[in-house]
């Protein structure tokens, strides 16, 4: 039984399902998420970092990417870092727990774009859990990128290893998001805070702009179509 201080991330009430296509039965399986995490919700001191467990609760080996995308937090000594994404993928045998630290964000890491800031609903951003079955043999970085059948698709021409998370339901899996919070503000996230908010306000002005440009751009292609239409009658 769960402590009151546990959360199983919004587990799904349907083991599996099944498409029945012309020819084939494929077996589907639903959204089931089997990570329990202590603690329940991720409130962020700025005194000192918050320790985050994870236990395996599925009865087969499954591969796991923890993902905190956030202009405030990161993972300490994450696997992968880029930008406002830093990351921990590992193998969990059964009944495996994973531990690790979320800490404030001093900088953002290598590779920043300023357009990512648009995903983001607010500066302390979003915490992914996602988990599968796995037939990896080990934990290794050739395992996770050189696999021709992985089910992740990665970017190889960089060097920060960042995950990019692809859900298969023909694999057993869970995935799971949800808000970061912070305890109280400290001048640091009050810096960081003001440049997500000047960061933000420029590129919705660079999106509109551009969106304006396209109008335009279009407006005097089809104006010019009716011009050279009425020279052709």
């Amino acid at each position: 039984m769960s402590s009151p201080n546990t959360a199983i991330i919004k587990p799904d009430p349907m083991e599996m399902t099944f498409y029945y296509g012309d020819d084939y039965n494929f077996p589907i399986h639903a959204n089931i998420m089997k990570m329990e995490m202590t603690p329940k919700k991720l409130t962020i001191s700025p005194n000192s970092p918050l320790q985050v467990f994870l236990k395996n609760l599925a009865k087969k080996r499954h591969e796991l990417v923890v993902q905190l995308n956030s202009f405030l937090f990161k993972i300490q000594s994450p696997r992968a870092f880029k930008g406002t994404k830093s990351q921990i993928y590992c193998i969990m045998e059964p009944g495996e727990t994973l531990n690790f630290r979320i800490e404030l964000m001093k900088e953002t890491g290598p590779g920043f774009l300023e357009s990512d800031i648009l995903a983001m609903a607010n500066p302390e951003g979003i915490f992914t859990i996602f988990h599968q079955t796995t037939t990896k043999k080990d934990d290794s970085d050739t395992a996770w990128f050189g696999s021709r059948d992985s089910p992740h698709n990665t970017d190889k021409k960089s060097n920060d290893h960042i995950i990019k998370i692809s859900v298969n339901a023909d694999f057993e899996h869970g995935y799971s998001e949800q808000a970061m919070f912070l305890e109280t503000d400290s001048e640091l996230t009050k810096k960081r805070r003001q440049q997500f908010d000047v960061i933000l306000k420029n590129e919705k002005i660079r999106v509109e702009s551009e969106e304006k440009e396209k109008e335009k751009a279009e407006k005097e292609k089809n104006e010019k179509k009716k011009r050279h239409k009425c020279l052709v009658m």
